[in-house]
């Protein structure tokens, strides 16, 4: 029998014959596999590998001279030249004395910054969330949290430098902020703030910082680059509503009828039922107990949620501050109906949106971030408005520019975006009579 050929398999070697005449066999052993040059190239290029670095680590330090430290070491070179053209030794005294300050410069910054971390967060925000929220007009505030992790040598006179930029239009983003830190001792954690106003809605992106010192003498500038990208939603700035608008009666009200009630809290009647050990005496219903023979309870409906669907109706022909006005118009009426208990819906024809009416601050909260995303310059998607309100709902009908009451469902109510004399908006239609 011929071995077989070095190249082929390993073949498994048969082992003696067990009691019942079957036989086992034994596998080969495995040598370890050459590693393909895939593989390593994968590795090499970091090709699938995650990012595990720490933000809170800086990316990279940098050390440069600015206009003190240049004239610093004009006047230094010009000291050294008279020393060595006069061979005086003051002259000569002065040239060490000056560069010694400049090398102690150098080694306490340098020194000092060696073990500084720090993490940049939107005031309020949740740590690790997506996405940050604010709102145009109002401050919005960036927290500093510096750790000096070095155990005997303190931090000072440390400044943070940020440059937010506006999603779409950099040239409409807020000015750079500026934070400045007094002291940091050693394993110590302080914060400092850098407050800035979002000039309007939109996604405003949060990029590189920069920690930066000239201490202890102003010649050289040392700083830290930390990279912890952000995202902020910069909701509109919320207009107020017409002050009579949640006194109207939604449409249908009159002659309509109301939606299935449900057993609850509330103060209306809604059944009978037998007692149960446990309900409270007060809400025996006594007479009806004489008339059954057994003890029945009153049950109470439970009030039905106040629903109301703002149509924001933007115009492309209009001026842009026209269209920002009716999306603010907007916000402030899912603002104000909110804290009002409604269930609020929103519908942007032109956009594509339609958000059916939902309760609660986290509902009212995606409305407001669907405004805040709302793109006027994307093509159109139009999607078609309700021809008619629905029964028992308040629909508001938001108008860039002037109201146009053929644009929108029958028996809403029509608001302009912009503020416009009240003659105009009592020539538009509105449903109802106010309620009684």
């Amino acid at each position: 029998m011929t071995p077989p050929p070095p190249s082929a398999a390993p073949v498994a070697a048969p082992l003696p014959e067990t009691r019942d005449g079957a036989r086992a066999y034994r596998l080969p052993a495995v040598g370890p596999q050459p590693r393909q040059r895939a593989d390593d190239d994968t590795r090499r290029r970091g090709v699938g590998r995650t990012d595990r670095r720490d933000p809170a680590v800086p990316l990279r330090r940098r050390y440069h001279f600015h206009t003190p430290g240049i004239v610093y070491i004009v006047i230094t070179i010009l000291i050294a030249l008279g020393a060595f053209n006069s061979q005086n030794n003051l002259l000569f005294w002065a040239f060490g004395f000056a560069l010694a300050i400049l090398v102690v410069s150098g080694l306490i910054s340098g020194q000092m910054l060696m073990g500084i971390r720090a993490v940049r967060e939107p005031a309020g925000a949740a740590p690790g969330s997506s996405a940050a929220r604010a709102v145009a007009g109002e401050p919005l505030a960036l927290v500093y949290r510096v750790t000096n992790r070095s155990r005997f040598v303190p931090a000072f006179a440390i400044g943070a430098t940020e440059s937010p930029t506006m999603e779409g239009d950099a040239s409409r983003s807020p000015p750079q902020t500026y934070a400045f830190l007094v002291h940091a001792g050693p394993s110590e954690t302080v914060e400092t703030r850098a407050t800035f106003t979002p000039p309007r809605r939109g996604v405003l992106r949060l990029g590189d910082f920069r920690l930066d010192t000239t201490f202890p003498f102003g010649l050289i500038r040392k700083g830290l680059l930390f990279r912890q990208p952000r995202t902020i939603i910069v909701r509109p700035k919320p207009l107020p509503p017409p002050p009579d608008l949640f006194r109207r009666r939604p449409a249908g009200d009159h002659g309509a009828q109301p939606r299935p009630a449900r057993a609850g809290h509330g103060e209306d009647f809604f059944a009978l039922r037998s007692y149960v050990p446990g309900d409270s005496p007060r809400t025996i219903a006594w007479r009806a107990s004489a008339r059954a023979g057994d003890l029945l309870v009153r049950q109470h409906a439970q009030p039905a949620p106040r629903r109301i669907t703002v149509v924001v109706h933007t115009d492309p022909a209009a001026p842009e501050a026209d269209n920002e006005a009716a999306i603010s118009r907007a916000a402030g009426i899912i603002v104000a109906a909110a804290q009002r208990g409604y269930e609020i819906g929103l519908s942007v024809p032109a956009a594509g949106i339609t958000r059916r009416p939902l309760p609660g601050p986290a509902a009212a909260g995606r409305l407001l971030d669907d405004l805040a995303l709302l793109d006027l310059t994307a093509p159109a998607s139009r999607t078609p408005s309700p021809r008619i309100a629905p029964r028992g709902e308040l629909v508001v009908a938001v108008h860039a520019g002037h109201v146009d009451p053929s644009r929108g469902p029958a028996g809403a109510v029509h608001v302009a975006g912009p503020d416009e004399p009240p003659a105009q908006h009592a020539a538009a239609p509105r449903i109802g009579s106010p309620a009684a």
